[in-house]
């Protein structure tokens, strides 16, 4: 089910309707959707109403917190999560055929048994799931300031642990909604230009969640102003909007991993009569690490290539089955995999 009349339909249910924010967002989502193509333009144009939510939230909180006085606003990090759900499910369902069957789910545990006879647990923010397999997940942080210089340290750690349920580290993604940090100057933007592909941020330096929009409200109407004092978040008089300033690309990339991700995964699940083939081929790969396409033939099934020969089909389909083998780590970098359960 479309995830827009998903929601739509459970408030309904409820004989209630969506707040206008998230209303907008579902009416932009429905745009991009019904448009011929769901392209990097696309994904630009939902980052930008995932962020203009983000900001209309953080600010009915902020008006909300003057008006009865309010001295500390509520998180926005579960606004966050619940985003970039919206958002995952979003994307998923512009990939088409490659995403059938796949569910997006919110702090759903993934429950795996350790060496003590205990079950260890994560609940990821977001979760991909075909069926019980996890396919893809992300973390999701309003900032970096959460961990201070612990951040990497933890990512790593995620990372780890994912791997060991059968993930890759381009399966973990780290996403941060700004990259401004209110008590740390380490952001993302402060790492050099070959910083993995999978942290990925809604708004760039400088950003945060509908601040310039409160302070042009105050700024306007000295009366309100004097009523409300002093602007609680201020981190800078040179601080605007998530939406004003996105991070190029942000959403298109994570689409991009989600793609590469279900195809990996989907070009795994061979025809019956090439299991014997793909056993031997990931034997070779798993003792010798990537091999050119000839050598991997040769090797396991002695065949010359001759154009024509009775061999020709086998070496074409064999031959596309190791390239994909190939790209896949958890081939040439194979490790244990950890039975797990997702409930």
């Amino acid at each position: 089910m479309n995830i827009c009349k998903k929601i739509r339909d459970t408030f309904l249910y409820a004989k209630l309707t969506p707040p206008a924010e998230l209303e907008t967002l579902l009416t932009r989502i429905d745009e991009l959707g019904n448009a011929e193509s769901f392209n990097d333009v696309s994904c630009h144009e939902l980052q930008i109403a995932v962020c203009r939510y983000l900001d209309t939230v953080a600010l009915r909180q902020r008006l909300l917190g003057r008006a009865i006085g309010r001295t500390l606003a509520p998180p926005l990090a579960d606004v966050v999560t619940e985003a970039m759900n919206i958002a995952v499910q979003a994307l998923l369902e512009s990939l088409g055929t490659v995403s059938a069957n796949t569910q997006t789910y919110s702090e759903k545990s993934v429950v795996m048994p350790n060496d003590n006879g205990r079950n260890d647990r994560k609940k990821p923010d977001v979760s991909v799931c075909r069926g019980n397999e996890l396919c893809f997940i992300v973390e999701c942080k309003t900032n970096l300031g959460w961990a201070r210089d612990r951040w990497r340290t933890y990512y790593a750690d995620l990372v780890t642990y994912y791997e060991r349920l059968g993930l890759i580290a381009e399966e973990v993604v780290l996403l941060v909604a700004s990259e401004s940090n209110i008590n740390a100057e380490q952001g993302m933007g402060q790492l050099d230009a070959g910083r993995p592909s999978q942290w990925l941020s809604l708004g760039r330096p400088g950003t945060w969640f509908g601040v310039r929009t409160y302070r042009q409200l105050f700024d306007q109407d000295a009366a309100m102003r004097d009523h409300a004092g002093d602007l609680e978040y201020e981190i800078g008089a040179d601080i605007i909007d998530l939406a004003d300033a996105p991070t190029p690309g942000a959403c298109a990339r994570l689409r991009a991993l989600l793609s590469e991700s279900l195809l990996r995964k989907h070009n795994r699940r061979y025809p019956e009569e090439l299991q014997n083939d793909m056993n031997n081929v990931i034997g070779v790969l798993r003792a010798n690490g990537p091999l050119r396409q000839a050598q991997v033939m040769d090797a396991v099934f002695g065949l010359p290539r001759a154009i024509g020969n009775e061999h020709q089909a086998r070496w074409d389909r064999v031959g596309r089955a190791i390239t994909t083998l190939q790209w896949d780590h958890r081939v040439t970098h194979p490790g244990p995999r950890q039975p797990y359960a997702i409930v």
